[in-house]
């Protein structure tokens, strides 16, 4: 799909610095950082792969645990 959108001219100079060091396509290079805004972004995608991160350790859950990594979560920023 091919989509048009407006940067500022030194956002767009940095892009293409990126481009020729890299020596990929600016096609390539704005797929790629949308992705990776996508992934840091997408709480949804995060917590199913904690989730299941999660299910591969074996710990006893316990309510003081479980509280105690509650508090934790909810102090982070996302």
């Amino acid at each position: 799909m091919k989509v048009a959108i407006s940067l500022p001219d030194n956002l767009f100079e940095d892009a293409e610095r990126l481009v020729r060091e890299a020596g990929t396509t600016r096609s390539e290079l704005y797929r790629m950082a949308l992705e990776h805004y996508i992934a840091r972004h997408d709480t949804d995608r995060i917590r199913e792969a904690i989730d299941s991160a999660l299910k591969n350790i074996e710990a006893p859950e316990t309510d003081f645990a479980n509280a105690a990594a509650r508090r934790v979560l909810e102090r982070s920023e996302w």
